[in-house]
């Protein structure tokens, strides 16, 4: 039983073959108990280690063999002739490697010591005969150290007092060895711990009563370091000097109270954080003779107040060793303890601040495990290994740390790993068996394989049977199929390994991702490579993130569809119903080497590599394939040799629909003319459809833009090789692509490009080719879209086709007999076409078609002489009449024929056009942009509760403003024109035509109009917080602007202007931008408004002169308000004006100098080239704005509003300036206005309506 008890306890199994009983007296039956347990009957002493267990300490017998071996070897030497020199050395050899284990453990008898130095003279000093000489040195003289004149030969008994000693040291300092815990359990300990009680009786003593015997001769050859002082005797031990205090000061000492308290009881603080003082009393006061020697008394021991160690055992425990500490500071994948807190019962850490947190952070987090490519899983994985090697191999002691998991790793700014949260155990709880190093690298193995899965250990990965990651990785392991435990979203595919659809590749910077997907309303599922950008973001046209399609001919049914590489190491895509070739590349040479992987740049390469990891070659890259995308670094043209790649053709085909990325009929090209000049070339089903013009000069002859932003940098290379067009990106942005469309339309990542077929079908544009129509058709035919049914069937082009919306039209359209076109399936690949006999009929259930039925323009004469006729009849009448109703039917006839024209000029006839709308109206997922809706005046009399003063929020140059509430339970703003505005039907037209044909989030959204009898009025969405001026100068509203608020709407300001100059169709100057023309939503978004005083700018105008100057004083830049010169740089100077008033919360038109009268624009100058431009920032900010980004706003400002409109920046380099902070700024040049000066000979006509200025300004 307790041989079963001890191997269970320590986990060490006894060997009985082996193993001796030794019977302690006379014990019964023990050939039968030696017999059962198969060992030997022994007796005591016992040899172990050539050491004799079991006998006394005191004994003689266990010193004979080492006596016996020591003459042995001398008198072996003796023999043999040898220097005096020659039998030191052997001598003390001698004493060091057969007597020095026994005299550190065993005190060694008079009689022994004395028959070895016997031996030792005879042997230093006899010769080769046994002839007996005297010695005359004495033996102690000869044992003296060689300084002192004598051998340096070890004296026994010293030697032997000095290695017990040793124990008495090792008791004071080595407090987790059990030995220790066996001597304080039976003696007790006093001096602080420092030693044990003095073991008193006859018996039960043994050797440790001999070794604590020495202590007071051991003490004396010592003194103590102190920290905290808990285990110091201040009168007693050693600490400040070589002799205790109580002999330096022995009077002092006879007068102390505190004779025997610890350092630490007399060093005292009064107060947290202040250093430590001494706090002694004594029995009485001190006489004069006695001062001198008491300054010497403290002189002393201030000198040596002890400063306090760190407190390892207060924050690791009793167990752990001081030096732990050390080792988590030497390596750079451990984590860096800065210092601690102890203050009262609190105790705190302090490490060195990560600012990427932990691991597990990014590893289980589906979004910003993206982060982590391969490249930085395996260098975590790296550092992770090299930290638990220091602390298990390369510190002084091993350092186990039990709790190895991912939210103990921690990440730098760099994702550099470190392992933080050590729970540590002394050495030798690890030594006994307990807990090894095998415990950590078991816990990396889990670590590992959650790194590589992103999944978590302890989640279930089996449907039959629940297995955790453990399990589950073994269980794939055992049917080779290891590769599939791999994350998916990393960007490296590698041979074995399948990404399976719900799986994803992700671009190391996280630009792009390669997946399955559906299109539109599509339920098969491809393959391809789309931006990686959430699902709400507007950036992209049509919310078509998809940039490239691997099997856009070759749908799969389901999401059965598994990526991979196969045995050949060519790319294909397995499913249930069968395979489809990605690559048609060369097999690889190895294909257990080929991996594909997931470019920045978009690129998906499929590589075979060598056995270091680098690239042997790329078997094949989507760059080279195409399908209806031009992104950054792909080119478009081809190759002019036949071999390899240089005989590829790099072109763009266009979907056949949203729905459908099968290959449509449009396909964009580049190639030489029979001039050998370059051109790009729209082929619409094999026949040319828009030329580019000849590349000249930079750029083609067709097309004098290429982009709408200028971040595009375009090239056409041409050599011996090939011959293509590319582009690529400024830096900063990474987001861009060109499309062609299923109508030839070529777009950009936010609209229509600068050039393609687009607007081919529409009329003769630059660069289209002459579309020949039927004699049967006009150019005014045109297609519209209605929800109905035909009364009879059509004639319907099947699948095989693969027809888009605008095939199937051109095919109606050339067919002289059709009336009517639509898609016949879901999948949209087949129209059907109806021909004349049938009829359309009209509904709107939701099962009902959408059908586009030909709209025919009938031109006959009678048509028009009718209503000639009836207008001679009545122009006879009015003049018959004319006598009695002159004046009443003067003004009727002038109102009704402004409205006709108005009407006329806002396109009404042409709103319901498909043609029309399809070029005005671009698509974002399955809603359309609502056209201009027509309300009466009744419904808007009725909405406002017939202009109710309730309900009118305030007027304007325009005249007043009314909230209502349309039919349908939309809340608008109503705009009312005044007969006494100073603004008339122009600006209505200007306003109306204008804002309908925007589209921008910053911009106000109009919903229709009015124009009915005189009332001319507009309809627009309700902002529920008015206008910017009624927070920014209201001396309480004004809290409510932030910075950060602030901040938001300088920004939308400016998208929404960049967006007027320079992404509209037509570049809108609009000529009055001020605090009262930027709304707010209900959420504080900008939207501009007021558009009546805007100017349309063809694309190549760059500024234009008036006579009719009109704006707001203040605003307006000086060149438009001296000389009427108007441009895009004047709305940047109104920016600069208005942004000054959101820092400041001042307004421009005000005075702000006591000595000179200077504006807002001159204050801000004079601040900052004073440097106090800090000074104009509103106060009602208070501390939460950024210094830096107060400080860049008023620059940017401040360069807007420049004299020069030269030196003014463009609306797009300030949406840079604002929205990049690490874009340098150049120095602001002197401002206009810089004092508020009169303008000589101007006369300014000043329409001022409750504060809101609509200005004109004449030259007398």
């Amino acid at each position: 039983m307790v041989l079963t008890c001890f191997e269970a306890v320590t986990g060490l199994k006894v060997n009985m073959n082996k193993s001796e009983m030794v019977p302690i007296g006379e014990v019964v039956g023990l050939d039968d108990l030696a017999t059962l347990l198969m060992c030997r009957i022994g007796s005591l002493p016992l040899q172990y280690l050539g050491m004799p267990l079991g006998a006394s300490y005191k004994a003689m017998g266990i010193w004979n063999p080492i006596v016996e071996k020591i003459e042995r070897c001398l008198s072996g030497w003796q023999k043999i002739y040898l220097s005096k020199g020659g039998r030191l050395t052997l001598l003390k050899s001698t004493l060091s490697s057969l007597l020095t284990y026994y005299l550190s453990l065993f005190p060694v008898p008079v009689s022994v010591a004395k028959r070895i130095e016997r031996i030792q003279r005879n042997f230093l000093w006899g010769d080769m005969g046994e002839v007996h000489k005297y010695h005359l040195v004495g033996w102690d003289k000869v044992c003296s150290p060689i300084q002192f004149g004598g051998l340096g030969v070890r004296h026994l008994i010293s030697f032997n007092r000095a290695l017990l000693g040793k124990w008495l040291w090792h008791f004071g300092l080595e407090e987790l060895h059990l030995w220790w815990w066996i001597l304080v359990a039976k003696y007790g300990v006093e001096r602080g711990s420092w030693t044990t009680k003095q073991p008193r009786g006859t018996h039960g003593c043994s050797l440790w009563k001999h070794i604590r015997m020495g202590w007071d001769v051991f003490s004396s050859h010592f003194g103590f370091d102190v920290g905290l002082g808990d285990r110091v005797l201040f009168w007693h031990d050693r600490w400040c000097s070589d002799r205790p205090l109580r002999e330096l000061f022995s009077s002092l000492f006879g007068l102390s109270l505190n004779q025997d308290d610890i350092v630490e009881a007399v060093l005292v603080s009064h107060r947290p954080g202040r250093p430590r003082e001494w706090n002694l009393s004594f029995g009485r006061s001190f006489n004069d003779w006695e001062l001198d020697q008491v300054m010497a008394f403290y002189s002393l021991i201030h000198s040596h107040i002890p400063r306090v160690a760190f407190p390892w055992k207060i924050i690791w425990g009793v167990k752990s060793p001081r030096r732990v500490a050390f080792f988590m500071w030497t390596h750079t994948n451990l984590v860096r303890l800065v210092g601690c807190c102890i203050h009262k019962e609190e105790r705190m850490l302090i490490y060195e601040y990560m600012p990427n947190k932990s691991l597990d952070f990014f590893l289980f987090d589906p979004v910003k495990k993206n982060i982590l490519d391969w490249k930085k899983c395996f260098n975590i994985i790296q550092g992770i290994v090299q930290g638990l090697l220091y602390l298990h191999n390369y510190s002084r002691l091993r350092i186990i740390h039990r709790d190895l998991k991912a939210s103990n790793i921690l990440l730098d700014i760099e994702m550099n790993p470190k392992i933080t949260d050590f729970v540590v155990m002394s050495p030798e709880y690890v030594m006994e068996g307990v807990f090894s190093t095998k415990s950590d690298v078991f816990s990396f193995g889990v670590l590992l394989l959650e790194i590589v899965t992103s999944q978590k250990n302890y989640s279930s990965y089996h449907f039959e049977r629940p297995l955790i990651l453990i399990g589950y990785a073994w269980e794939l392991w055992g049917e080779g199929r290891g590769l599939e435990l791999i994350d998916p979203t990393l960007d490296v595919l590698v041979h074995g390994q399948k990404l399976r659809d719900g799986e994803q590749l992700v671009s190391a910077d996280g630009t792009y991702r390669l997946e399955f997907f559906s299109p539109g309303t599509s339920r098969n599922r491809y393959v391809g490579i789309s931006f990686n950008i959430p699902d709400d973001k507007t950036v992209v046209i049509a919310n078509k993130k998809v940039v490239w399609v691997a099997n856009r001919d070759n749908p799969i049914a389901d999401k059965s569809g598994i990526l991979m590489i196969d045995e050949f190491g060519r790319l294909i895509i397995s499913h249930s119903g069968g395979s489809v070739f990605v690559s048609n590349s060369v097999p690889a040479e190895n294909s257990a080497t080929a991996s594909a992987m997931l470019l920045d740049s978009g690129n998906f390469i499929l590589r075979e590599q060598n056995s270091d990891g680098s690239t042997r070659q790329n078997l094949w890259q989507s760059f080279d394939y195409p399908t209806d995308t031009l992104l950054p670094g792909m080119k478009l043209g081809m190759g002019l040799k036949t071999t390899d790649r240089w005989s590829l053709r790099w072109s763009l085909t266009s979907w056949i629909s949203e729905n459908n990325p099968a290959k449509g009929s449009f396909t964009l090209t580049c190639g030489s003319n029979m001039d050998g000049a370059s051109m790009m070339v729209i082929w619409w089903q094999g026949n040319a459809y828009w030329t580019s013009g000849n590349w000249q000069n930079g750029h083609f002859e067709f097309v004098p833009r290429l982009s709408n932003d200028g971040y595009n940098n375009f090239s056409l290379i041409s050599n011996e090789n090939e011959m293509y067009f590319t582009y690529s990106l400024n830096k900063n942005h990474n987001l861009s692509r060109y499309m062609i469309d299923s109508t030839g339309a070529i777009l950009e990542i936010t609209g229509l490009a600068p050039f393609g077929g687009g607007p081919c079908s529409y009329g003769s544009y630059p660069g289209c080719v002459k579309q020949q129509l039927p004699e049967c058709r006009k150019p005014d035919d045109r297609f519209e879209q209605r929800k109905g049914f035909m009364s009879g069937e059509g004639f319907k082009f099947d699948g095989n086709y693969n027809l888009s919306l605008f095939d199937c039209r051109e095919k109606c359209m050339n067919n002289c007999s059709c009336i009517a076109y639509a898609f016949t399936e879901n999948n949209q690949t087949s129209c059907t076409i109806w021909s004349k006999g049938v009829n359309f009929k009209e509904n709107n259930y939701s099962y009902s078609q959408e059908i586009y039925v030909l709209i025919v323009v009938k031109a006959k004469w009678w048509i028009w002489f009718v209503p000639s006729l009836a207008g001679f009849v009545a122009l006879l009448v009015l003049c018959v009449l004319y006598n009695f109703i002159q004046r009443k039917i003067r003004e009727k006839g002038k109102s009704e024929a402004e409205q006709e024209i108005l009407l006329c000029e806002l396109g009404v006839s042409t709103a319901n056009s498909s043609r029309s709308r399809k070029r005005k109206v671009f698509k974002r997922g399955k809603k359309k942009v609502s056209v201009l809706q027509f309300f009466s005046y009744e419904s808007i009399a009725a909405a406002t509760n017939n202009f109710a003063t309730t309900c009118k929020l305030g007027e304007g140059g325009f005249g007043p403003v009314y909230k209502g509430k349309l039919a349908d339970g939309q809340e608008v703003a109503i705009k009312r024109l005044s007969k006494n505005s100073g603004q008339g039907v122009v600006e209505f037209k200007n306003e109306i035509i204008l804002i309908a044909k925007l589209q921008h989030t910053n911009l106000v959204r109009l919903v229709g109009c009015c124009i009915q009898r005189e009332e001319k009025m507009l309809i627009y969405e309700y902002m529920h917080n008015k206008s910017l001026d009624l927070f920014l100068f209201d001396p309480m509203k004004k809290d409510l602007l932030d910075w950060t608020k602030r901040f938001n709407i300088i920004e939308a300001i400016a998208q929404g202007l960049l967006y007027l100059h320079k992404y509209s169709r037509l570049r809108i100057i609009h000529r009055d931008l001020k605090a009262s023309n930027i709304l707010l939503d209900a959420t504080m978004n900008p939207k501009i408004s007021d558009f009546g005083m805007a100017r349309m700018f063809g694309q190549d105008q760059s500024e234009e002169n008036t006579k009719r100057v009109v704006g707001t004083f203040g605003y307006m830049s000086p060149e438009y308000a001296i000389k009427g010169t108007f441009s895009m740089k004047s709305d940047v100077f109104s920016f600069g004006v208005l942004l000054l008033e959101i820092v400041s919360g001042k307004k421009n038109n005000r005075f702000y100098h006591r000595e000179e009268a200077l504006n807002l624009i001159g204050y801000a100058w004079e601040l900052w080239r004073e440097g106090k431009s800090l000074e104009i920032a509103d106060p009602a900010l208070g501390d939460s704005y950024h210094t830096d980004g107060v400080l860049r706003c008023i620059h940017i400002g401040l360069l807007c509003v420049q004299e020069s409109p030269k030196d003014r920046p463009p609306m797009s380099d300030v949406v840079s300036m604002i929205t990049n902070e690490t874009l340098s700024l150049v120095p602001p040049k002197q401002p206009a206005y810089f004092i508020n000066r009169s303008l000589p000979e101007i006369m300014l006509e000043d329409f001022s309506i409750n504060k809101v200025s609509i200005s004109e300004m004449e030259a007398r």
